[in-house]
């Protein structure tokens, strides 16, 4: 199957709703394996394709959206996963959360 970053969004609430990992809380509600390598391989995959700190996804709403679910369903992500696969999500998440801080305004 296509990954989730082949798609071409339609528009930019879609986009903003990849970026945000809104899907990932349907893959956890799921929960089994397939459910999990599916989450496992397309978070790598936005790692590796939108991670450096630029381009989509990478406002300070959209980061905060994916960090809180990236945190909440930490457990299922890293389940089973790689050490360099969970290294590479503890420092994007550490990145982000610098990100994030830096534009921050209460």
């Amino acid at each position: 199957g296509k990954s989730i970053w082949q798609i071409t969004p339609p528009d930019r609430a879609f986009a903003a709703e990849l970026h945000g990992f809104a899907w990932l809380d349907d893959l956890a509600a799921v929960g089994d394996g397939p459910a999990r390598k599916t989450a496992q391989a397309w978070i790598a995959e936005w790692i590796a394709r939108y991670g450096a700190g630029r381009g989509p996804g990478w406002t300070a709403d959209l980061a905060g959206r994916r960090l809180i679910r990236w945190i909440s369903h930490a457990f299922l992500i890293m389940r089973g996963q790689e050490a360099e696969a969970t290294d590479a999500f503890m420092l994007s998440l550490a990145q982000q959360s610098h990100f994030l801080g830096r534009r921050w305004q209460a």
